[in-house]
């Protein structure tokens, strides 16, 4: 249902959404799964989070460990991870800056934490603008596997030694498997995990099923090594109400039909909701009340990330995704729907449908294939219809 745009009075509100990683004021719901998470990292129970990209996982958790007040957090984005070197860097940069960051004296606690991380080089250096002390890494005359092959065991002794417990978020870390060396870095995590006495690993990715063979296949390192933590959908109603709490606390109070539309719109994706509330609310800031206009608008902002995925598939891929975004269907490979779409061979749209469903593009859900991502939908429709 449209909306007819409104004229309102131009304000200077605080717009209240955010689409950066967010902070418990601004996060919806998932009282269960905070719990949850939470009691499982200070039992030492480790857990792997699997949903599709732009759910909110990240955000997630920030909340998570922003509650683990008792705890050393410690927070790695394995997203854009090229090689080995980066996998180590990364994780030691991440140990050392969240271990540092209370260091009332840094130099002697580089001095410190180096006695246990002997294959890898700390250095001290300040941010130019406001002198922010941060520490770096530099593998030395170490091979990046020696060093990732050591790092769980010497963080845990680290901790032993100052009892301290550690929770550490392993973001995206499918990743690592478009890595030649990547079983290897599988191995080395999963043996030092499974030593450690003081540390507790929150595993999450958006390519569910590269992940999920990651963690169920026995032939993995990581075989029944964590529990396992499927994110649903935020309830619709618990999302509009939070989305029109939101905005009547910054002054712009909605009806409920427009928060009902901002999440139907975005089918819950807590990035998406936000991003479609935030472009409404600074549209009502400059006077217009017009939804359909947000709504365009988060589509046009989202249109490269979309041209993005869609350019780099191979041509078969891109018909099969073109023919599931614009007509979901129980019968992929139906002949009538083959013919319809102009999909060429079974076998053909067999092997297309592994790739996609592989890259968290397309998915059977409640026994219709669709497209995963609510938005690269909209956009697909708007442009390949």
């Amino acid at each position: 249902m449209q909306t007819a745009p409104q004229q309102r009075k131009k304000g200077y509100h605080m717009n209240p959404f955010s689409i950066s990683s967010i902070s418990n004021d601004k996060f919806c719901n998932r009282v269960d799964e905070i719990e949850k998470l939470q009691s499982y990292m200070r039992n030492g129970i480790h857990v792997v989070v699997y949903a599709p990209r732009r759910f909110g996982k990240s955000s997630l958790a920030n909340v998570v460990q922003s509650g683990l007040t008792d705890m050393d957090n410690i927070y790695v984005e394995l997203f854009s991870v090229t090689s080995i070197d980066e996998v180590a860097k990364l994780l030691h940069s991440a140990i050392v800056n969240a271990l540092g960051v209370n260091a009332a004296r840094e130099t002697s606690f580089l001095k410190m934490i180096g006695e246990f991380f002997s294959h890898v080089k700390f250095s001290l250096s300040y941010d130019s603008v406001g002198q922010t002390p941060k520490f770096d890494v530099s593998l030395g005359d170490s091979t990046p596997a020696v060093c990732i092959k050591d790092v769980i065991s010497s963080l845990d002794a680290y901790c032993q030694k100052h009892n301290r417990r550690v929770c550490i978020v392993l973001d995206e870390f499918q990743e690592i498997c478009g890595l030649k060396e990547a079983k290897q870095i599988e191995a080395f995590l999963r043996d030092g995990m499974q030593r450690t006495k003081m540390i507790s690993f929150i595993f999450m990715g958006s390519r569910r099923t590269i992940l999920r063979d990651m963690f169920e296949n026995k032939a993995r390192p990581f075989y029944k090594s964590t529990m396992k933590l499927e994110l649903e959908g935020i309830p619709h109603d618990v999302f509009a109400r939070f989305i029109a709490t939101r905005f009547e606390q910054a002054g712009h109070a909605i009806a409920p039909v427009i928060a009902d539309q901002i999440v139907s719109f975005t089918n819950g994706y807590a990035y998406y909701t936000q991003k479609l509330a935030l472009l409404y609310f600074d549209a009502i800031e400059s006077g217009v009340d017009d939804i359909e206009k947000a709504k365009a608008e988060l589509i046009k902002s989202e249109s490269s990330d979309c041209e993005y995925m869609y350019v780099n598939l191979a041509a078969n891929q891109k018909k099969l995704l073109k023919a599931i975004a614009n007509n979901p269907t129980a019968n992929l490979y139906a002949s009538s729907y083959l013919k319809d779409n102009q999909l060429g061979a079974a076998s053909s749209v067999r092997m297309a449908a592994g790739k996609l469903k592989q890259l968290d593009y397309i998915e059977e859900r409640a026994g219709i294939w669709r497209t995963v991502d609510p938005i690269l939908e909209k956009w697909i429709r708007s442009h390949h219809a």
